[in-house]
């Protein structure tokens, strides 16, 4: 722990926890608790803080009942959950705790070094909530205590740097000074790709540019990013996917955030400064994303049967958690427990399989890409846009974020010189609401829209003059947008009509693009499903209730009274088409109605492209109001979207499935879990499929991030419901198009335009959108 290998403590003590839980011995109890508290002091170091403040709390009641409210041991984890809920910003409860820890140890002379640590933590609280009269005396009684007792170890390094920032937040000259030897000690004590370290620099940084020393606030960025790096290089083959985002998001992308605005302030006195956000942009974003699928692509391409056979364990154990998420439960708290025990085992396992994958190291490790080899892939008259939002930083008093959000666009060309182009886009605080409210209501109503293109597009074109194509990598609402409707109000004409965009998750992708997408191999579509069974009785009939499942009740919103959820008729006719238009050499399986099953998706094994033509959902609000951990797995938003598949009208009605073991319902999660790694593309033709919960940075989570995490090149997907027959019309003009072509993005160009010649409003050919190779 000491030397920054946070996922290797986190094991020890982890096994520890499990060895000592079950011995019935009072010694192993005590041995138990102290493993299980520092396990969430390593749970709070990587921004796992619900893990972690579930586990002091049993060590709380453990100490409360074996040595009372006032021993030593009680105000230690006082003190621990107090700096837990200081991280969370839960400043009132953490000042109450540590109040109570000092109270207990004030007259105790033999834990001096303990009382010493409970006032540093104490001194955060009253920091975080801007009372830094209370909090320096705090951290200088600190500093003498631990230089008498550590001398100038770690505890007190950790002062020093605690109250060089409460001097920094109070504008007071001594914060260089303090901040300043804070690093040096950490230098010293742990070297430079340790936490610690890197914490010191990022304050550095934020001090130097208040300062207004330019040249100082960059190295420190640098040193900070330079740190960060290496973390991820070191923990993230040792933490599931969830564990890496919540590290990445937790500890580290603010920081990525405070130097965008920096860099946005000075690009003017130094423009290369925009090369580097770029540059940073290229290994960031969608992180965990790629983190994942790499982890994936090592596996299956390692050989290593005994490695495979283990992921395939794990994808079981993720199958069998995905049901026990749709299932109603008799009893909740059984069901819970069950649903605890194989998550744990899921993630241990998860872990296991990144530390073990033997090409992880090689194939994770980004490459160190920049803008230039970005540039040098694009042909003349091509752009790469990369969309970048974030909150506006001010550096002074202690630094922190203003309220602003701001979005940045850097655009590259063949003829960029020295740095890419930056635009900003104006009056971005209100494209999140107010006009994205406005562009949805002129889609759905069908009216004219004079507004969106000027606030979404317009700004861009002088950037792009000469440019015939754009690679376009979004962020924020621009994951919830389709450019291509976009009409300038001037000339009549769409973004569609006067430049071809190809969406991608991260310019990088240019890289690996394939100019001639590989159509040869077998195909699977699917369509019209027959959602109810016909001989289903009323009697039979459980309706889903508000007390059930949210995934259950909240799909009832699909079903029209005794006609059930509504068929698609012209989904039959699509696939029916579809399939004649593939070379009769090319092997396709269609099948519709009562095999238009969950079961048959799960089954397919990296087809050349798979075509899904259904109900697609994405179930935004949920009502949460249940507090119980049960329900609280509903809140995961890869289980609230997904396909409506046969048989899933028996299951929102009764909660009995028809598909053998499953219900209908493919969701996001079960989506993660399929083979799709030589898939070329996958065509979403259902409304909503491109929907999810958009965490800036990331892209969107829903059945986009599942289907590309699965191996698919490329996806089609819509943003809104989708009228059936225009849909169908568009995904027969699509594949005529793409079959006698070399390029899919160019044939789904096509295909939209044909569309609008017949379907003028943009609710019918502009839903939907293709992302990837």
């Amino acid at each position: 722990m000491k030397q920054g290998r946070y996922p290797e403590a986190e094991e020890l003590r982890t096994n520890s926890c499990a060895i000592l839980k079950g011995v019935k011995d009072e010694k192993a109890t005590e041995s138990f608790m102290s493993a299980l508290n520092s396990l969430a002091i390593v749970q709070e170091a990587l921004a796992r803080y619900e893990e972690a403040e579930v586990n002091l709390r049993e060590v709380r009641e453990y100490d409360r009942e074996k040595y009372g409210e006032k021993h030593p041991y009680f105000a230690t984890t006082l003190s621990n959950m107090g700096n837990l809920y200081v991280d969370m910003g839960r400043f009132p409860q953490a000042e109450q705790l540590l109040l109570n820890a000092l109270e207990i140890l004030k007259n105790d002379s033999e834990n001096r070094l303990s009382y010493g640590i409970k006032q540093n933590n104490l001194g955060n609280a009253y920091r975080h909530e801007g009372d830094i009269t209370k909090a320096v005396p705090l951290y200088q009684n600190a500093l003498s205590i631990f230089k008498e007792k550590t001398g100038e170890g770690a505890l007190y390094a950790t002062a020093t740097f605690n109250l060089g920032q409460a001097y920094y937040q109070a504008s007071d000259p001594k914060a260089k000074a303090e901040l300043s030897k804070a690093l040096a000690l950490r230098e010293k004590l742990f070297g430079k790709n340790h936490p610690a370290y890197g914490e010191v620099t990022r304050k550095l940084a934020a001090l130097s540019w208040s300062k207004k020393d330019y040249v100082a606030a960059e190295g420190y960025f640098k040193k900070t990013f330079d740190n960060y790096f290496a973390q991820i290089d070191n923990y993230f083959p040792a933490l599931s996917e969830e564990e890496k985002s919540k590290f990445y998001f937790g500890k580290l992308k603010l920081t990525f955030e405070e130097f965008y605005s920096y860099a946005i302030e000075q690009h003017i006195n130094k423009p290369t400064l925009l090369g580097d956000v770029y540059d940073y942009q290229l290994r960031t974003k969608a992180l965990t994303m790629y983190a994942t699928l790499k982890v994936r692509q090592s596996i299956l391409n390692s050989k290593n049967e005994e490695l495979i056979n283990q992921y395939k364990q794990w994808i079981n154990l993720k199958e069998q958690l995905a049901k026990l998420h749709n299932q109603t439960s008799e009893n909740p708290i059984q069901a819970q427990v069950k649903i605890d025990s194989i998550n744990t085992a899921a993630n241990i396992l998860e872990k296991y399989l990144s530390v073990k994958s033997e090409l992880f190291n090689k194939t994770f490790k980004p490459t160190q890409v920049s803008w230039k080899d970005i540039q040098r892939k694009l042909k003349p008259g091509e752009a790469a846009i990369e969309c970048i939002r974030f909150r506006s930083f001010s550096p002074d008093e202690g630094g922190g974020f203003i309220g602003k959000i701001v979005y940045a666009f850097l655009v590259v060309t063949k003829d960029t010189k020295n740095n890419p182009t930056l635009v900003m886009l104006p009056n971005a605080g209100r494209i999140e609401d107010r006009f994205l409210s406005y562009y949805r209501n002129t889609i759905r109503h069908e009216m004219d829209d004079s507004i969106s293109y000027h606030q979404y597009w317009s700004f861009l074109k002088p950037a792009l003059k000469g440019v015939q194509k754009v690679y376009f990598s979004p962020d924020g609402v621009y994951n919830q947008i389709n450019l291509n409707t976009l009409q300038n109000s001037k000339t009549g004409k769409t973004v569609l009509e006067e430049i071809f965009i190809q969406p991608v998750t991260n310019t990088k992708d240019i890289l690996a693009l394939q100019r001639a997408s590989n159509k040869k191999g077998k195909a699977y579509l699917l369509g019209f499903p027959i959602y109810a069974t016909p001989t289903k009785k009323e009697k039979d009939s459980k309706p889903a209730t508000g007390n059930q499942r949210g995934l259950r009740s909240g799909l009832l919103r699909y079903m029209r009274g005794d006609d059930g959820i509504p068929l698609l008729p012209a989904t039959k006719t699509e696939v029916d088409e579809i399939g004649k238009l593939f070379p009769t050499d090319q092997p396709i399986q269609s099948v519709t109605e009562n095999q238009a099953t969950e079961s048959f998706i799960k089954g397919v094994d990296s087809p050349k492209s798979l075509h899904i033509a259904t109900h697609g959902f994405f179930l935004e609000d949920l009502d949460f109001s249940n507090e119980s951990n049960f329900q609280k797995y509903i809140e995961n938003p890869l289980l609230r979207s997904g396909l409506i598949l046969a048989g899933a009208g028996d299951f929102i009605a009764n909660g009995i499935g028809t598909d053998g073991n499953e219900d209908g319902i493919l969701t996001a999660y079960e989506v993660m879990n399929l083979n799709l790694d030589q898939t070329d593309l996958v065509v979403l033709s259902a409304c909503e499929t491109g929907l999810g919960t958009v965490k800036n940075g990331e892209g969107v989570y829903g059945l986009q991030r599942s289907f590309q995490i699965a191996g698919a090149k490329s996806i089609i997907m819509s943003l809104w419901s989708v009228d059936d027959e225009a849909t169908k019309d568009l995904m027969i003009l699509f594949y005529k198009a793409w079959l006698t072509s070399e390029n899919k993005h160019e044939a789904f160009r096509i295909a939209q335009t044909q569309l609008k010649q017949k379907y003028p409003s943009p609710f019918y050919w502009g839903a939907f959108v293709m992302i990837g190779e």
